[in-house]
């Protein structure tokens, strides 16, 4: 399939505003994709290079793609910067700018680029490192850049710097596969959740149809499943929010979720937004060999650092979040940040197959039954209120962050917050936001973002909206450390004002909140102050306006 074909869709979709104008359109492109492409266009048209699982990324910097346009362009790069203030994103520069990039295509003896050429060059792109790589980075752009059209340039742009964002979510990707390949939407919802992937889903739906559909299963230790979730409650509410007399209880651990994937004694762990940390975790990976004795399941936990390596006084999430995704220096941290695993739960057993559907306490008796008290979470059912606060105390005590009630009878909903699992928290509200801009500070702040511009989701239009600005609770080795990771994502600059691409997320404590007409959310956080960066939670677990209404409420 021609590149421009599929720009030309991405054009259209963007003008539409009903969403199920734009879910006809993507089931008809889909239908109208050859073999070769059928599996990126899904992805691409979400704005994903790779499947979500995949730990390939591009790692390419506004700087670098700026780099990149003015090469092939001629026009300065400070002349292109001086520009972004005027444009919504850098791929909206080759609006801005006559570039005429065509030249490349009659060099090469042929007019148009395909999806395929596009997917490939990412790659190169994404598996570049090393010494020189940026370098070489550039030069695969400018090659494909050459090659393009204006607007084949614009949306390569936006497709390489993540912010590829024409109003087409995993929702409308699922309904229109639905619609291609006459398929009913809940069996593609569970293809979805088994491979993460739609690009392979939509292959599949099309070679094999409703029995291939079907017929996928779990790639146990080679692809997580997305993590169920909670909402908040008091434990006042617990009995008559879940409709039960009775409720299981659990330590509420201030660690980072991992997902446990064994196949006899190999071991591969999952962050909760997918990605593979096994390499930085061998001792966790240990503590599973030698205390979860199935030979082939999948466990869902949480791993808390400890003090010393007797677990018994935890560490803050700040300190255990070291231990994510280290590449160096792993020894030297299992020696100052001893983690072990907490498991709450089990997806996946032997013969049994995927438990998903099965009701939490078979799982529990299962989960019991093939993992030593050593791994597993600390868990009673609870009849009354006083049992709840009880196991809160209890939890408090422990070092820990609080508890969680869950239905007895509950299933397992990869993705979902419902009210099947409960938050419990004794401490103020708070909030996930995601930073979308920020302030420089003054003085020997002005080297680092002092002030966090913050956003949460407004689920009828899908957009981050601004509900304040917070700095407090943060220290400055930390803002400039996040300083460095943000300073990547910046979209356009305006003095010591700065609007970023989405990517962070931060757990943001406040003691009220106020209506604004200031901000475009409509609320204003009254003293709100920074408690964590949660880098395991994609953006889109972030909270939404909704769920800050009824906090509002509640106050």
């Amino acid at each position: 399939m021609k590149f421009k074909t599929f720009v030309k869709t991405a054009d259209e979709i963007n003008s539409e505003s009903s969403n199920n104008e734009i879910r006809d359109i993507v089931a008809e492109f889909l239908t109208e994709s050859d073999k070769e492409s059928l599996e990126i266009i899904p992805r691409f048209i979400q704005g994903r290079i790779f499947p979500a699982h995949d730990e390939r990324k591009t790692n390419v910097s506004t700087s670098l793609m700026r780099k990149a346009i003015s090469e092939v362009t001629g026009i300065e790069e400070d002349t292109l910067n001086s520009r972004m203030p005027e444009v919504t994103d850098m791929g909206s520069l080759f609006d801005e700018f006559d570039i005429k990039t065509e030249q490349g295509q009659q060099v090469l003896g042929h007019n148009y680029i395909t999806v395929s050429e596009v997917y490939n060059t990412l790659s190169l792109i994404a598996s570049t490192s090393g010494s020189g790589s940026q370098e070489v980075k550039v030069n695969y752009m400018v090659s494909l850049l050459m090659k393009c059209s204006s607007i084949e340039a614009k949306y390569f742009t936006k497709l390489i710097l993540g912010n590829l964002s024409i109003g087409v979510g995993g929702g409308t990707v699922r309904k229109a596969i639905s619609k291609a390949y006459n398929i009913d939407e809940d069996s593609i919802e569970r293809a979805l959740m088994l491979t993460n992937d739609a690009g392979e889903v939509a292959k599949i739906a099309d070679k094999k149809g409703s029995d291939g559909i079907r017929d996928i299963k779990l790639n146990v230790g080679s692809v997580p499943i997305l993590s169920m979730k909670a909402k908040e409650s008091k434990p006042i509410d617990v009995f008559e929010d879940m409709d039960s007399d009775e409720v299981y209880v659990e330590y509420k651990y201030d660690g980072f979720r991992i997902q446990a994937h064994k196949v006899g004694s190999d071991v591969t762990l999952y962050t909760r937004n997918l990605q593979d940390v096994t390499s930085s975790l061998p001792d966790v990976v240990q503590y599973i060999k030698e205390n979860v004795t199935a030979e082939k399941a999948v466990l869902d936990g949480e791993a808390v650092g400890y003090h010393t390596d007797n677990f018994i006084k935890p560490q803050k999430y700040q300190v255990t979040q070291k231990r994510i995704r280290r590449k160096h220096g792993i020894e030297e941290m299992i020696e100052e940040i001893p983690t072990k695993p907490h498991f709450f739960d089990v997806l996946y057993f032997e013969d049994d197959g995927l438990l998903i559907d099965e009701p939490l306490e078979t799982r529990k008796n299962i989960l019991n039954n093939i993992c030593s008290n050593n791994v597993l979470s600390r868990c009673e059912k609870c009849s009354t209120v006083n049992e709840i606060n009880d196991m809160i105390i209890e939890s408090n005590s422990d070092g820990h962050e609080g508890a969680m009630a869950k239905s007895i009878t509950s299933t397992y909903e990869p993705n979902s917050r419902g009210k099947k699992w409960l938050k419990l928290k004794p401490d103020g509200e708070t909030i996930d936001t995601v930073i979308i801009g920020g302030t420089y500070g003054d003085g020997r702040k002005s080297d680092f973002i002092a002030s966090f511009e913050i956003g949460i989701w407004n689920t009828d239009t899908n957009q981050l909206e601004h509900i304040g600005n917070v700095g407090n609770g943060v220290t400055e080795e930390h803002s400039k450390k996040l300083t460095e990771k943000l300073e990547k994502e910046i979209i356009k600059q305006d003095g010591r004002s700065v609007e970023l691409r989405p990517t962070t997320v931060l757990e943001v404590e406040f003691e009220d909140v106020q209506p604004s007409p200031k901000y475009e959310s409509g609320f204003a956080l009254r003293f709100p102050r920074i408690v964590d960066q949660r880098d395991t939670k994609d953006i889109e677990d972030a909270d939404s306006i909704s769920r800050l209404k009824k906090i509002a409420e509640s106050i």
